[in-house]
């Protein structure tokens, strides 16, 4: 900065008098801290643009929308996950792109550096919101779900990649914003850092691109095992009365709400409620129509929910199945 370099020369003038000529003394101690605390207000100058520059890439970014869990099936969880983990690989491409762009010329325009900090801060923002909605998936399903959440692992792998990269990018952004401050000419090495750090989180994002259909059929594959499993559960104890059969009914629900009251879903749970269901929808079939027709097909259908991880579903199969347990007898 042309400030501070004016300052500098000055004081090693006025050092160079005073060892010259003993009959014009000067302060050299008060000259040079009235230099530093130049120095230090210019540079409380540049740092404050930066900081001005950052606030106002913070304030133009999106705002995310917050998703509410207990009103999504599985499905639809997992499409906010693939949807959102879409929106923060392009996110990450735009970027790097935009590096490659910039730097092509060697140089960076202040247009250009806030152009930067922006798809930067953008990629950041996108990646922390994707890796939010599969901590959400993980506190679900982990206990579910085995070969789906190992693929969902990796695909965090690359997103929290791809969030170390963007802000090494922000770090050398800083850098530069500062150099352009100064008036001074950008380093080729951070012209380097700029696009090879862009390049990672590029590489990070096609990662990205090539798992999520693997995880997509994973996913599926897993749940309709999961799914025929559940419903191949044969009954150990069928009941002998239609008083029985209501009580298992009772038993099986119960068990559903147990399950589902902690927030997540579990192997251990499902195979307790497969077995229960097997035997309630076993002695509702065994006592034929009438008031408990249709009852066996409810409950065989909220087994295979619970399966599914379908919560919306599981809680309006339970409130169904409750409402019509008072008119049996």
């Amino acid at each position: 900065m042309k400030q501070i370099s004016a300052i500098l020369a000055a004081v090693l003038v006025l050092v160079s008098l005073a060892g010259c000529s003993g009959s014009n003394q000067v302060d050299v101690d008060a000259t040079v801290q009235a230099g530093i605390q130049g120095t230090q207000a210019a540079q409380a100058g540049v740092q404050s643009q930066v900081n001005e520059a950052v606030a106002a890439t913070l304030t133009a970014m999106p705002t995310p929308t917050l998703v509410p869990l207990e009103e999504l099936s599985e499905e639809e969880l997992a499409q906010s996950v693939e949807d959102s983990v879409d929106e923060a690989v392009s996110a990450a491409d735009q970027a790097s792109d935009a590096s490659d762009s910039a730097s092509s010329d060697g140089e960076i325009t202040q247009d250009e550096l806030e152009d930067l900090y922006y798809l930067y801060y953008l990629a950041i923002d996108e990646a922390e919101q994707a890796l939010a909605l599969a901590e959400d998936y993980y506190d679900l399903y982990a206990e579910l779900f085995d070969l789906t959440i190992s693929e969902l692992e990796d695909i965090e792998a690359q997103l929290q990649y791809i969030e170390e990269s963007a802000a090494e990018v922000l770090t050398v952004l800083d850098d530069i914003s500062q150099t352009l401050a100064q008036g001074g000419e950008i380093a080729q090495q951070t012209i380097e850092n700029l696009q090879e750090l862009g390049q990672q989180a590029a590489q990070h994002a096609g990662e990205i691109q090539e798992r999520l259909p693997g995880w997509r059929d994973i996913r599926t594959q897993e749940t309709d095992s999961l799914i025929n499993q559940a419903l191949a559960v044969l009954p150990n104890d069928i009941a002998e009365t239609r008083a029985g059969a209501v009580s298992q009914v009772k038993e099986y629900i119960q068990s559903m709400q147990n399950a589902v009251s902690d927030g997540r879903f579990s192997l251990d749970e499902l195979n307790t409620i497969s077995q229960l269901g097997a035997n309630a929808a076993a002695s509702l079939s065994h006592f034929g129509g009438g008031d408990l027709a249709g009852l066996s097909d409810a409950v065989n259908g909220l087994t295979r929910n619970f399966a599914g991880g379908q919560l919306p579903d599981i809680n309006r199969g339970l409130g169904s199945l409750q409402n019509s347990l008072p008119s049996i007898r």
